[in-house]
């Protein structure tokens, strides 16, 4: 095993064929993978149902509810939806 300062040192590893594997947040490794679809690959199901969320000071109401506001927004008007389309492969 290897541990690494961050993600995108341990893809290029992979994508050098220095290791074998690299362990990762879901969305993460499929944006890798759908960069380098003819490199890498996702292997095997999604070993854990982890959120993800945004952590704000309980002192910051105001601060929540505007990212609160800002996720909805983007959410209704598509925005969402064409950010995981761009960024995200859906299938593996």
């Amino acid at each position: 095993m290897k541990t690494y300062d961050s993600f995108d040192l341990a893809f290029q590893d992979l994508i050098n064929g220095q290791i074998d594997g690299v362990v990762a947040d879901n969305p993460l490794a499929l944006g890798y993978v759908g960069k380098n679809a003819d490199k890498i690959r996702i292997t095997g199901p999604v070993f854990t149902s982890e959120n993800y969320g945004v952590a704000v000071c309980n002192k910051k109401a105001d601060l929540a509810a505007k990212i609160d506001q800002g996720i909805d927004a983007v959410k209704a008007d598509g925005t969402l939806d064409k950010l995981i389309q761009k960024w995200i492969v859906t299938g593996q």
